[in-house]
């Protein structure tokens, strides 16, 4: 998470501060009612991690709720972590499929980068399996038809010469019927150069073996 990763920054006036400082600020900035951009109103905060905080938001023009996620900390755009949110947008946006979060429109509000996406109202994947703890025919074809799902996302970003690099239950979201959506493109890579190469990108506890040493 951003909270473990603090790095001392100069402030304009030569005080010392920390990522953690310019990221509560930022969280300060954006309460329920600010509006974003022309048609978007905040609502609530529903997720954070490392590289992003999202917020529920209602989309006036078209009268829906979406999900908004901004780039994490004031940081400037042009840093580590500012490339890794362009790969995002990017990837999400060229491979559109049924079982991958769609993007709508990109951002920028004060400085910070953000873009638009689909609202999942539903549960991830780690939380069905945490609420699924009976081992009986209902279960396993429940988890079987998210495989399949799973399976089929996959395979379409492999068509289209894009590698996730960091699926887990966690950025595998349900929504309604148990419909796959496919999250968090961030450290994804395209044959054609697009994402980290050289790299060794992804969660450790499920990454590949091959890919954890190299």
């Amino acid at each position: 998470p951003a909270s473990n990763r603090a790095t001392v920054l100069e402030s304009e006036d030569g005080e010392d501060t920390t990522a953690e400082a310019r990221e509560e600020a930022m969280r300060a900035r954006l309460t329920p009612g600010v509006r974003i951009g022309q048609h978007f109103v905040l609502d609530k905060m529903i997720g954070s991690g490392g590289m992003g905080v999202v917020y529920q938001a209602w989309q006036d023009d078209l009268e829906r709720w979406v999900a908004i996620k901004f780039m994490a900390t004031g940081r400037n755009s042009s840093g580590f972590e500012a490339t890794i949110f362009k790969n995002e947008v990017r990837t999400m946006a060229r491979c559109p499929h049924a079982n991958v979060v769609p993007i709508h429109s990109t951002g920028n509000f004060e400085g910070v980068p953000y873009f638009v996406m689909d609202l999942v109202e539903g549960q991830s994947l780690q939380e069905w399996v945490a609420e699924h703890t009976v081992f009986d025919d209902e279960r396993y074809e429940g988890a079987i038809a998210i495989l399949l799902q799973l399976c089929d996302a996959v395979c379409h970003l492999h068509e289209n010469d894009l590698i996730h690099r960091d699926i887990k239950p966690t950025n595998i979201l349900l929504k309604k019927g148990n419909v796959v959506q496919l999250t968090d493109f961030g450290v994804a890579r395209h044959q054609d150069g697009m994402g980290f190469k050289g790299y060794v990108v992804g969660s450790p506890e499920y990454m590949a073996p091959e890919v954890f040493f190299g």
